[in-house]
């Protein structure tokens, strides 16, 4: 991962090079997602001089460097609609794919085990958590909505049905919420728009269906969602021997973020510094007896949380300001793409330190950054329903 991030660091320094900052800035709203991201990193290089684990510090910049290069790499690229096309048709078919082995990998090593139980692990071959597969599932499924037009009606239908099979072996409370919110959004528009409800009637009643087969076929739907309806906050389940097989609980998360909490009452408005989250954690947990944090050194699981600490209110108020920003430019230039996309991750910064992992930042810094210019620069174009 070090060996990536100089690479793209470099990169950044020729471009700026060969190309000069005015050439960069010369669009406002190259100077405004530059300057304003490029805000955000430099409060995380603060963070560094008041932190006690520099290693891990420099470790976080290296992960979020690409959030401030991306907006400086496709500052000057033409970004019509034949290249995003080209992006989000590249994405599925990658996405698509990524399932594909996934799945093949499975059948070939563990298959007497059951399909719906442990593929969800299979995951491992590709060095990559559920959550982040899951979401980027439902981010294609987002891209093919908006690209529909442009597929033949039979292989349009089989994309989707192989997503919408993914978000369920590979599933996430978080990305199957918010895959029925957006279904439940498509019904109510078409009932007002133009009351032709078949459609979404269909996609509603086939959803609910598909869930409640795959939560009888697969233990790991199934152990997610009871966990979810049992929780009780009073008393949580936070050892191997109360959590059965499962190692990632609702408790667990809450756990976390309690521990997290306690940390932002204690440094209420620097923070503890870029890399010091982990260690103070790890002391909380201590406190809680948390065995499985201490061992495992979990973060916090929530973006917003995870910044509050680092950086404290201060940080927190700046990260969800340049979110906001962005979303509010977008609105105004009816860039609905983005800001479906931008729904998608805002959600999942709630049960994921999404940024602490490369394969996160560099997902979220080149979308939102190729959807934010290409909205900014082409004729405000509604994602037509």
């Amino acid at each position: 991962m070090k060996v990536t991030n100089i690479l793209t660091l470099l990169l950044a320094v020729i471009w700026i090079t060969n190309k000069g900052w005015k050439s960069i800035l010369q669009s406002e709203h190259a100077r405004f997602l530059v300057l304003a991201w490029g805000g955000y990193f430099l409060l995380q290089v603060i963070g560094c001089f008041y932190s006690e684990g520099l290693d891990t510090a420099f470790g976080g910049l290296e992960k979020k460097l690409v959030i401030i290069v991306f907006p400086i790499l496709l500052a000057n690229v033409k970004i019509d609609s034949q290249l995003l096309n080209n992006a989000l048709r590249s994405f599925i078919i990658g996405v698509l794919l990524a399932g594909i082995l996934v799945i093949a990998h499975f059948y070939i090593y563990t298959p007497e085990k059951g399909l719906f139980n442990v593929v969800h692990f299979s995951l491992r071959i590709l060095k990559i958590d559920p959550i982040y597969f899951s979401s980027y599932v439902l981010a294609a499924l987002v891209f093919l909505f908006y690209l529909r037009k442009n597929f033949q009606i039979p292989l349009l239908l089989l994309f989707f049905l192989l997503l919408g099979f993914y978000l369920f072996i590979f599933p996430s409370r978080m990305t199957l919420f918010l895959f029925f919110v957006m279904i439940v959004f498509y019904f109510i528009f078409q009932l007002l728009k133009s009351k032709k409800i078949l459609i979404p009637i269909g996609i509603m009643v086939s959803f609910l269906v598909a869930f409640f087969i795959m939560y009888q076929q697969s233990y790991i739907l199934k152990w997610k969602f009871d966990d979810l309806i049992g929780l009780d906050l009073n008393n949580l389940k936070i050892n191997k021997k109360e959590m059965g097989e499962g190692d990632h609980g609702v408790d667990y998360r809450v756990i976390k973020w309690q521990s997290a909490i306690n940390i932002i009452r204690e440094n209420p408005i620097l923070g503890v510094g870029t890399g010091d989250e982990k260690n103070e954690l790890l002391m909380q947990y201590k406190n809680h007896n948390f065995v499985q944090g201490m061992e495992k050194t979990y973060n916090a699981h929530n973006e917003y949380l995870s910044e509050a600490i680092r950086h404290g209110i201060i940080g927190l108020l700046i990260f969800c300001l340049v979110l906001f920003l962005t979303i509010k430019i977008s609105y105004k230039n009816q860039n609905y793409l983005f800001i479906a996309f931008m729904v998608i991750i805002l959600c999942i910064f709630l049960i994921e330190s999404y940024l602490s992992r490369q394969r996160g930042a560099v997902f979220f810094a080149f979308f939102s950054t190729l959807l934010f210019y290409y909205g900014v620069t082409n004729p405000p174009k509604k994602l037509s329903f």
